[in-house]
């Protein structure tokens, strides 16, 4: 097998491009990141369709003090009718059994007083209250998916400035014992020595061009829209976000899934209220009016 000789060799690793991401003006900063994401999840419409649901139902709950309204009728005719064979004294005839008869009635009803309906709208707000929580901590993962997308990006880059200027440096040092090697003082293995790292530093670099590509998709498929591969990232002040945090009384109950916890036990609470309910006594006050033949 023939090597190349070193002259060559050093052109080729001198001539090879260095991949690199310059900063540009649009650059990727995490808290609108993170906003576009959540707007841009379907789930966000859940929110409004389960407050539009509650609603409805809150109404249709409101809707046991209205005055129920019953209306009931009956018209029937006979061919025959009973009739008695006998005529009493003085003349007079019993009464004839109406062969056509009728009766029509309306029936009112109004709910004066029934403790349940409160109860279960109480209920209602706390199942709204429990359903949004639950749609809040399904959200709460998208912060976390950018969040990974993001510093991996910011790592990528930080890493690809890191492995540039090691190659720079390690291109000087060959080109330095290249011609070092023309002039007889250096031997043949210090620049294969230092061409071969070269090669593993731009190894090293492919596959963070390629970690960096990676996570611009998964950021491209969060926000719903296509990443500029450009674009540089715009670092938060984590130092100013550590003190808020640590300034906070309980930071570990501020995850959304307490809050959704403490949701699910409001609404089971209010539940156990309601079965209570049911067993008190309801006032309703009611009404008949009717017209038939006979009267």
């Amino acid at each position: 097998m023939n090597r190349l000789p070193i002259p060559v060799m050093v052109a080729g690793l001198l001539a090879l491009p260095v991949s690199g991401h310059a900063q540009t003006t649009d650059s990727l900063r995490l808290a609108s990141l993170i906003e576009e994401a959540l707007k841009a999840d379907p789930r966000q419409r859940l929110l409004a369709l389960q407050a539009t649901e509650s609603a409805l139902k809150d109404r249709n709950l409101n809707s046991g003090y209205l005055p129920s309204l019953s209306a009931t009728g009956q018209a029937q005719h006979q061919s025959d009718a009973f009739s008695f064979p006998f005529t009493l004294p003085g003349g007079l005839k019993p009464p004839e059994a109406r062969k056509t008869t009728y009766d029509a009635s309306l029936h009112v009803e109004q709910a004066i007083y029934d403790p349940s309906i409160g109860l279960r709208r109480a209920v209602e707000r706390a199942g709204l209250a429990a359903s949004q929580a639950e749609a809040v901590a399904s959200l709460y993962g998208i912060r976390q998916q950018v969040d990974a997308a993001f510093f991996t990006v910011a790592m990528a880059e930080q890493r690809g400035s890191e492995l540039e200027t090691t190659i720079a440096g390690l291109s000087a040092r060959l080109s330095e014992a290249a011609s070092r090697f023309r002039a007889g003082t250096a031997l043949p293995g210090d620049t294969a020595m230092i061409a071969a790292t070269i090669l593993l530093r731009r190894q090293d670099m492919l596959q963070v061009s390629a970690d960096r590509r990676a996570a611009l998709a998964r950021l491209s498929v969060l926000l719903g829209r296509p990443v500029n591969d450009s674009a540089g990232v715009a670092l938060p002040d984590l130092a100013a976000a550590a003190r808020a945090a640590a300034a906070t009384a309980d930071t570990t109950t501020a995850r959304p899934e307490f809050a959704r916890f403490a949701a699910l036990r409001g609404q089971l609470s209010r539940q156990a209220a309601v079965e209570g309910a049911v067993l008190r006594p309801r006032l309703s006050l009611f009404g008949r009016l009717g017209y038939g033949l006979p009267g």
